[in-house]
């Protein structure tokens, strides 16, 4: 029996220290921002040791243990709040006494007490948290103690009796009574939601001094103070959502994008949630309310609630077996101070206890409900703010110049003709034909045009017959009247050149001139268009006959009948068509480009308008070509293209409000011009106003202007990138197709354009987007380099940049963007 009381007493005090060892280490439970507690009732049971001090023990605070005996209770309580507990106690407690002093006596003995304890937990008061798995307690209260002892000279059960206590009362069998008062202090921890260890030490005072049957004159009262290890068991009618709490971090997300991105003046944001499996309380709820938080203050996005599968009312059932999933899309308005923030939430947990209302958000929840507030959810960084306004577009649109109308080579044409009698080939000045006034004006003017001394490219001698005799005859009729005809202007231009102060030089009128003689044979087009523009009643019956005759000699019986039926047809139709015609074509005399450009800055007014206007294309100096269009301008204050050309120049330098008036002058002297209307299209987009740029680009493409590239430049404006890369077809190595590119997804692409690109500050940081996109972190830091060179202020839009959240921790990031 001895050997088994102090294996007892040993595995109490191993099983204390353990205790003691969870206690000082247990880690308390995540934050409840509202009381969760229920109250409940409780039932606990403990072993353990018990010390007596009274007369006999009376020398330590801590009695030698060979001298502590066996101690157990039982109690039935309820946990009225976090921190205050009530409950009823059966304490026993065995006692144990030796008195040194003098006589040697030892007393043993034992009792039982009823108590009535309250309860505090000390950890709660300083800081409440009704769900901790650690607290420490105190313990007070008041009860009755039923005791029977004895005295004895040995501590041998059959000792010599001294004296006895207990034997004749008015307790139970007649045990002495006395009033007890324990007072003390516990600890527990929860092992399980229903189920905790606890360890208690209190001391119980007696209004007696005769607990050890021995009494001495002006002694204190005795007391005795057990100390148990035990087993508390909780009738906890609420829901365990601990579980949940602790398990948290299970749920998983996946957001797209994984950083949020500004389209088109909104922020799409899309969650996709996985609960596990035998997490989700069927009673239990879950809210989210994600935040977008940033430095100047955060937009609240709309909330979702989780629901479980006995959960009445709106929100996502979750299965408690199977888990689930769960998906939240919003758009929310971007606002510039967006540009970097983080999406986050703090998600509540709780058993509703009404069903749930659709919309139910994080304020209402804590108002109404008592919750769990788990560690901080994030989402995602924000927001990436690439292609979604016109500042990050490079505004290289396509300004449009009008023709300037100038040929380097122009040929001059001046032509006669010379008519022959029927059948006849030899020249015949007496015919009615060749002594109209007309024929001789030709003739005189094809004499004068020669004098001038132009150089000739050619002469043309084109001869016909009229179609009324057999073809053959006619096709060797015309040959005759082309060698006339090559007659005729060889001996005119021999007379020319002898000619007294003659300009005209050719030194071999044979060989020098190239001579295009055709015999055309018979006149078929000429006859049909000669009948249909003549007063003859049935000219259109005429025309068929001979359109749709394919056999030149019944069509040539036609004509012949013809002429016997219808006189006019022989007296008008067909002499014209008896002829020879005489072509001649020289190059007209041009300045130099070298005399144009001299001349359009020293004298403009010797120049025509489309000489000026193509001197402005003889140079690449803007200021130049401004100054000649202000010349043409003036001087031609009807030229369309100076006033539109000057406007596209204008453009250029950045002058849109000049651009503009030039152009509405341009408008003014003809409007509808495709040029003038992608002009006014560009100014628009510069400034902003993308719905008028867009029309007007749309009524040049109208008029026939070709305004694809401007137009894609819309499309990224209003956020349409599939339409813009279409738009641009095979457009290359611009700061925009890159973008575009990028934007569509094609990183590969958009490499290879921004790099042939023509470098600039933006194009530069664009090319480190990329790079970011595709993970290259050297061409992100070489990138950035060249933009924060070219210009510092994207030094601290690159540190604030979520393009480049994963490369700030980089040393060389840092260095770059401190």
């Amino acid at each position: 029996m001895k050997t088994t009381y102090n294996v007892m007493k040993r595995l109490t005090l191993l099983m204390m220290v353990a205790l003691f060892s969870v206690f000082v280490f247990a880690q308390e439970q995540p934050k409840v921002s509202k009381s969760l507690f229920t109250p409940h009732w409780y039932l606990g049971a403990g072993i353990g040791f018990s010390q007596y001090f009274g007369d006999v023990n009376k020398s330590s605070l801590i009695q030698n243990p060979s001298h502590w005996r066996e101690a157990g209770n039982v109690m039935f309580g309820r946990q009225f709040s976090p921190l205050f507990g009530l409950r009823g106690q059966f304490q026993y407690a065995g006692l144990f006494g030796e008195d040194k002093d003098g006589v040697k006596q030892y007393t043993r003995g034992e009792l039982f007490d009823f108590n009535l304890n309250g309860t505090l937990s000390f950890l709660n008061l300083a800081k409440r948290d009704p769900d901790r798995k650690f607290d420490i307690y105190g313990i007070a209260g008041i009860g009755q103690a039923h005791t029977r002892s004895r005295l004895r000279t040995s501590p041998a059960p059959n000792g010599a009796l001294v004296a006895k206590y207990g034997y004749d009362g008015k307790g139970i069998d007649q045990r002495a009574t006395s009033l007890v008062i324990p007072v003390g202090i516990g600890a527990k921890y929860s092992l399980t939601k229903k189920l905790e260890v606890n360890l208690e030490s209190t001391a119980r005072i007696t209004n007696t001094d005769e607990l050890d049957a021995k009494i001495v004159a002006s002694s204190s009262k005795d007391l005795y103070a057990p100390t148990t290890i035990g087993l508390i068991y909780k009738f906890s009618p609420g829901v365990d959502l601990s579980k949940m709490v602790r398990d948290f971090d299970k749920i998983t997300y996946t957001v797209t994008p994984e950083v949020l991105q500004n389209d088109c003046g909104s922020v799409k944001v899309n969650i996709v949630g996985k609960v596990p499996p035998e997490y989700f309380h069927k009673k239990a709820a879950i809210t989210y309310e994600p935040v977008l938080k940033y430095a100047t203050g955060e937009t609240r996005l709309k909330p979702i609630t989780l629901i479980g599968e006995d959960i009445v009312g709106d929100g996502v059932k979750i299965n408690y077996l199977k888990g689930g999933t769960f998906n939240y899309s919003t758009v929310i308005p971007y606002k510039p101070e967006m540009a970097y923030s983080d999406l986050v939430a703090d998600p509540l947990i709780y058993a509703p206890k009404s069903p749930v209302v659709e919309g139910a958000t994080r304020a209402s929840v804590i108002a109404t409900q008592k919750y769990y507030e788990v560690p901080q959810v994030f989402f995602a960084p924000g927001v990436i703010n690439v292609g979604s306004s016109l500042t990050d577009l490079v505004h290289d649109e396509t300004v449009l110049t009008a023709p300037h109308g100038y040929e380097k080579v122009t040929i001059l044409t001046k032509e006669a003709t010379i008519y022959f009698k029927v059948d006849m080939h030899n020249l015949n000045w007496s015919l009615p034909l060749n002594k109209s006034t007309d024929a001789k004006n030709k003739l005189k003017d094809l004499e004068s045009f020669l004098r001038l001394g132009y150089k000739l490219r050619d002469i043309n001698i084109s001869a016909w017959a009229s179609p009324e005799g057999e073809e053959s005859r006619n096709q060797g009729l015309s040959e005759r009247r082309s060698q006339t005809g090559l007659k005729y202007t060889k001996d005119l231009l021999k007379k020319l050149v002898r000619e007294k102060k003659s300009i005209l030089k050719i030194a071999n009128i044979d060989k020098d001139i190239t001579y295009n003689v055709k015999a055309l044979g018979e006149d078929w087009d000429g006859f049909v268009k000669a009948v249909q523009a003549s007063n003859i009643r049935d000219k259109n019956i005429i025309a068929n006959v001979v359109n749709s005759q394919p056999d030149l000699k019944k069509r040539e019986l036609e004509i012949r009948k013809m002429t016997i039926v219808y006189k006019e047809v022989e007296e008008n139709i067909l002499p014209p068509l008896r002829r020879v015609v005489i072509a001649a074509n020289a190059f007209e005399p041009k300045k130099t480009d070298n005399e144009i450009s001299l001349l359009a800055i020293s004298s403009p007014e010797k120049l025509t308008v489309q000489e000026l206007l193509y001197a402005a294309s003889l140079t690449d100096d803007v200021n130049a070509k401004l100054r000649i269009y202000e010349s043409a301008m003036k001087l031609y204050p009807g030229s369309y293209a100076a006033f539109n050309n000057a406007a596209a120049l204008e453009i250029q330098k950045g002058n849109l409000t000049k651009a503009a008036d030039y152009l509405k002058k341009a408008q003014d002297i003809s409007a509808g011009k495709p040029e003038a209307l992608n002009n006014l299209g560009v100014i628009e987009l510069k400034n902003g106003n993308v719905d008028k740029a867009v029309a007007y680009f749309a009524d040049a493409k109208k008029a026939g202007a070709n305004v694809d590239y401007n137009t894609g430049l819309t499309q990224i404006a209003k956020c349409d990138t599939k339409g813009a890369a279409t738009t641009f077809g095979s457009t290359t190595c611009t700061h925009n197709v890159a973008l575009v590119q990028m934007l569509n997804g094609n990183l590969a692409g958009a490499s290879q354009n921004v790099k042939c690109a023509p470098e600039s500050a933006k194009t530069s940081y664009l090319a480190a987007v990329i790079a970011a996109r595709m993970n290259d972190s050297q061409g992100v830091i070489s990138n950035l380099t060249k933009a924060i060179g070219a210009d510092a202020s994207l030094k601290a839009k690159a540190a604030n940049d979520r393009e480049f959240n994963k490369f700030i921790e980089l040393p060389a990031f840092k260095a770059l963007v401190k």
